[in-house]
């Protein structure tokens, strides 16, 4: 085996240490009377199969008795190589009590699994829900895509996906299937994986090991990635900001971020690409934060991030 350099063990150390700090803190979550959302008389459907690969599974969480009840599918972070709907399981409780059929996914993941194996597992969990999520208690016409840092771009992604046909197949069924979601919500979403040195030049260039870790991020989304028909939606962001007619409207965004977010800057010009289109967006910065915040829903910036996009899924769903 080739000796790994020391950038190569750097990222190896943090990527260890990040993974088993996401699912010590859901370990910690499911102890808590708060998660335990079944106890609480909640429908919990776990590890339902959407696709045909050992990763494609998912989590249903939803209210008792449900009846056309509005729908938030959730993608999880994790810098496209960590994370699972297990280390998330947490995001689901703010959700669900506010009445909505949570959906969390599993999707294959980097370096094993460049772009676009992701975006293609999201694509058939998709297509999965808005078949089948009313036997669940679900309404699949009142859907809404989330997620926050890769799952963000992958938000983001898929929801243009919904709204132009790309020439990729597991894309196209998802816009010929002619059933868009009511909402996005792409939350400190790291939405241009192709240029991760543009923050040195913005005035406010992250940490050298914060730097590290984006370059790695972006090598393992992007190498050995099929290019066979482009690879525009690795990079969502650039896909808004380009001239391209999409062929339907975006549904609403809620777009939140922490104001010590390194990658704030991806937000940011999301904002400002919605608008330049004329698709209706909301805003939100939480002093203070930093990224990815909003997944650790035992915090009070978290508490308020969730109050804020609830009522958004109100609003629209």
């Amino acid at each position: 085996m080739p000796k790994r350099t020391n950038e190569q063990l750097r990222h190896l150390a943090y990527t260890r240490l990040v993974d088993a700090a996401m699912h010590a803190a859901a370990a910690l979550a499911a102890r808590s009377p708060r998660f335990d959302l079944g106890a609480r008389g909640f429908r919990v459907e776990r590890d339902v199969r959407y696709a045909n690969h050992d990763a494609c599974h998912l989590d249903i969480y939803a209210p008792k008795n449900a009846e056309r009840a509005p729908v938030v599918v959730y993608i999880h972070g994790g810098g496209f190589k960590l994370g699972s709907k297990r280390s998330h399981a947490a995001i689901a409780e703010p959700l669900v009590t506010a009445g909505h059929v949570v959906v969390l996914i599993d999707y294959r993941l980097a370096p094993a699994h460049p772009f676009p194996a992701a975006l293609d597992d999201c694509a058939e969990a998709y297509l999965w829900v808005v078949a089948n999520i009313a036997r669940y208690g679900g309404d699949p016409s009142r859907l809404a895509i989330a997620g926050e840092s890769a799952g963000g771009n992958l938000t983001l992604a898929l929801t243009l996906a919904t709204a132009h046909r790309f020439l990729r197949p597991s894309l196209r069924r998802v816009y010929d299937l002619g059933a868009p979601p009511k909402a996005m919500l792409p939350l400190c979403g790291y939405l241009q994986v192709s240029d991760p040195e543009r923050f040195d030049q913005i005035g406010r260039g992250p940490h050298p090991v914060v730097r590290d870790r984006m370059k790695s991020v972006s090598r393992g989304y992007l190498e050995g990635a099929d290019p066979e028909h482009g690879l525009d939606l690795a990079s969502p962001l650039l896909v808004l900001e380009s001239s391209l007619e999409l062929d339907r409207p975006l549904p609403p965004a809620f777009i939140s971020c922490g104001e010590k977010d390194p990658i704030l800057d991806d937000s940011l010009r999301l904002a400002r690409s919605l608008a330049a289109r004329g698709s209706p967006y909301t805003l939100r910065l939480e002093p203070g934060a930093l990224h990815g915040y909003q997944a650790v829903v035992i915090t009070g910036a978290a508490a308020r991030h969730w109050a804020h996009a609830v009522d958004f899924l109100r609003a629209h769903l």
